[in-house]
């Protein structure tokens, strides 16, 4: 028999082993164990997926004597760290059960992968089941609406949002825990804010739609802004659905980087952009990777693809 203070000493040494990624040791220690409990199984997973580990991950749920949503979560998340979609997508739509954990794992794995498209459809598939989406719901969907340049999907998420009174208050408390952050980095810890840590407040801002802020702050930044800024700030405006800002941070994008080119336009209505309306840039940094448990500053990410303010294709 095993008391609970047992596996409590066993699962800390196996948790201190994973944290310094020796997983070789907390092997040794997971093998030697009487009882396991739901900590174990799950602390070995996710140490398999942080190392990259997922094959070793995956033979030690297929050995679990039960599963339980807990444990399917476990290695669902595990495919999104190791950015593996497709693992993701297979145990997704294996598991018996799923609850909102599961959808918003899935969610943020489409949208740190690019595939926004794939995201808004199991946004829908979400809502047609009645599963009521949360706040890291609407933060993995903004992040997809800014990938694909979706105004019109980003204000239909918006109206969404307001109609069934889903609270925002992790994203308020991320953008109030990251202006005290930066106004204390200095006065607190003797550290000089980079551009880094500026670019990591301003997509928080742009992200929770105040843009006039985030215009401020890059206003008032002792040292020139740098594309990846100017970039988060263009990711809210196209989430927002904010062109004047928009066409403001193109055309310093332009003058930042003139050999690169892509598409902003003046309207909103790809159809009716005319020549004169258009400034070009491509390639631009942007930062758009959040998930449900995420901190402020794991929100920076360069985005491979071309982005466009309107529409991909004019």
């Amino acid at each position: 028999m095993c008391c609970v203070e047992d596996v409590v000493c066993w699962n800390a040494m196996i948790d201190g082993y994973v944290k310094y990624s020796e997983m070789e040791l907390a092997k040794l220690v997971f093998e030697r164990m009487v009882c396991r409990d739901v900590v174990s199984w799950n602390t070995m997973i996710n140490g398999y997926a942080l190392v990259g580990s997922i094959k070793e991950a995956k033979r030690l749920f297929d050995e679990m004597p039960e599963r339980n949503v807990v444990y399917w979560n476990s290695m669902l998340a595990g495919y999104v760290k190791c950015g593996d979609v497709e693992g993701a997508h297979g145990i997704f739509y294996k598991m018996p059960r799923r609850d909102v954990v599961s959808w918003n794992a899935m969610l943020a794995c489409y949208a740190q992968s690019g595939k926004s498209n794939e995201a808004m459809e199991l946004f829908n598939e979400m809502r047609d089941l009645g599963v009521k989406p949360t706040e890291a719901t609407v933060v993995s969907l903004s992040s997809a609406c800014g990938h694909l340049g979706a105004l019109d999907q980003g204000a239909s998420l918006h109206a969404y949002i307001s109609e069934h009174k889903i609270g925002l208050t992790t994203i308020v408390g991320m953008v109030d825990e990251g202006r005290r952050f930066l106004a204390c980095m200095s006065n607190l810890y003797g550290i000089d804010p980079k551009v880094e840590h500026y670019g990591c407040v301003i997509d928080l801002l742009s992200r929770a739609g105040l843009l006039v802020e985030a215009v401020e702050l890059i206003e008032r930044m002792p040292m020139e802004p740098n594309s990846s800024a100017w970039g988060a700030l263009l990711g809210g405006c196209r989430i927002h659905g904010n062109i004047e800002v928009g066409e403001l941070v193109g055309k310093h994008l332009v003058n930042i980087q003139p050999h690169h080119s892509a598409i902003l336009a003046n309207s909103s209505d790809a159809d009716n952009v005319s020549s004169d309306d258009i400034v070009s840039f491509e390639g631009i940094e942007s930062r758009e990777k959040i998930s449900e448990s995420d901190q402020s500053c794991e929100l920076i990410q360069t985005a491979a693809h071309v982005d466009t303010f309107v529409k991909e294709d004019i």
